[in-house]
């Protein structure tokens, strides 16, 4: 019963950001024909949904011109280490260096980096938590590109920042974890990937 819950209420938060409605209040059928048909709403909907991609093809944007990306993987427990139930840091790294070389994505060695413009790389954050009364694993996971940028207002000032990111959460029994964290990261980074190459198309031989 316990894990019904805790699928519940994951499953829960995730329809809450993603529609915006509440799902724990008991709507009428007449509310949601009513709520249906609430143009604000459904304009104030496509908005946001046309922000959405403006903002995802601003981020394409960024990835124009890469030359190529250090990779960097953080896995974190709370509070228990979880190396002994398969899913390591190196591991991580060696599944997204080789998706990416495959794909025709440069990785670079970290002397590469420190010499290439932009010191760009590609950051896998993996925070986990085991909760051994339910004998589940909570994840959270993320992947940000990041890269100096200049100050619109004062082009002299460069930061390291964030140009592209993905993030979300996940869930899986102690067996399972490592297939799920490791499937989770190769998702997001075929997302990558897309992106890469739609920002940097082969060029054509004539």
């Amino acid at each position: 019963m316990k894990v019904k819950w805790v699928v519940l209420a994951l499953v829960t938060s995730l329809s809450l950001g993603i529609l915006g409605w509440s799902v724990l209040g008991a709507d009428t059928a007449g509310d949601s024909v009513k709520r249906w048909w609430d143009w604000d709403a459904l304009d104030d909907s496509v908005e946001r949904w046309r922000d959405a991609l403006y903002l995802k093809e601003e981020a394409r944007r960024t990835l124009r011109g890469l030359k190529g990306v250090y990779v960097i993987v953080n896995l974190h427990s709370l509070p228990q280490k979880i190396e002994g139930d398969g899913l390591t840091r190196s591991q991580i790294k060696t599944d997204v260096e080789l998706r990416l070389r495959k794909a025709g994505v440069p990785v670079l060695t970290r002397e590469e980096v420190l010499k290439a413009p932009g010191r760009t790389g590609l950051c896998v954050v993996v925070t986990m938590r085991r909760e051994d009364n339910i004998g589940l694993y909570l994840f959270c996971l993320e992947v940000d590109l990041i890269q100096e940028v200049l100050l619109a207002r004062d082009p002299t000032v460069s930061t390291p920042a964030a140009t592209w990111e993905r993030n979300g959460v996940g869930y899986a029994t102690a067996g399972k974890i490592s297939d799920a964290v490791r499937r989770s990261v190769a998702d997001y980074i075929d997302e990558f990937i897309n992106g890469y190459l739609a920002a940097n198309p082969p060029e054509t031989k004539k």
